[in-house]
């Protein structure tokens, strides 16, 4: 039963190294923007132009992102498109070891859950 709660503290501590490099990551972001960086493609309208037979029309920089259930959609001029491209990587990025630290966390909790029961029985034997 030792060696088992012995295995079961290196993990909670295994785990708890990653989660602290996650938070240091997350709370060294210091610009993001929440939304996708993408390219759309519309037809301009006037009859004389090539997109008016054509497929697919003009490209636009944009990005997309919903806040309390709609969705929105803003063309970026060429000047923003590289900052707007690394400020989406940035959120992306963020999102991702949000759900890692969710996961870990989880992991945390069920080997607490372990932990807790093996130190249990293990105390009983005294009685």
């Amino acid at each position: 039963m030792y060696s088992s709660a012995v295995s079961t503290i290196t993990k909670l501590k295994k785990l708890e190294s990653k989660r602290d490099t996650l938070m240091k990551d997350l709370l060294a972001t210091k610009q993001m923007i929440r939304g996708t960086f993408g390219i759309n493609y519309r037809r301009c309208g006037t009859h004389t132009c090539w997109c008016y037979s054509a497929k697919v029309g003009h490209p636009h920089d944009r990005i997309s992102w919903t806040e309390n259930a709609t969705s929105f959609t803003r063309v970026i001029p060429k000047d923003k498109v590289e900052w707007v491209k690394v400020m989406t990587a940035n959120y992306k990025r963020f999102r991702t070891a949000r759900k890692k630290l969710r996961e870990i966390n989880e992991e945390i909790r069920i080997l607490l859950n372990e932990l807790e029961g093996q130190i249990v029985a293990k105390t009983k034997k005294y009685l």
